[in-house]
């Protein structure tokens, strides 16, 4: 059965899924650029890359709610 609750998690991660990714990929380039160029410390290189990981496993499992079947199509 869907919630179709307006407040849900599961809702705004399958509407904000494509914006995660966009989010990771840019905090991955930002930390690259700064390991690259010397900007960062080390240990701001991987806060940053944290970050992305976050964003991107946040990103897979908003595209996982967004292909989930509603319950309604099968056993």
């Amino acid at each position: 059965m869907e919630n179709y609750d307006w407040f849900s998690m599961r809702r705004w991660l399958a509407r904000f899924s494509f914006s995660l990714f966009i989010v990771a990929f840019y905090l991955l380039w930002v930390g690259y650029k700064g390991l690259r160029d010397h900007t960062f410390e080390d240990w701001r290189v991987m806060i940053v890359w944290v970050g992305a990981l976050f964003g991107f496993v946040l990103g897979l499992m908003g595209v996982r709610e967004r292909h989930r079947p509603d319950g309604n199509d099968g056993p």
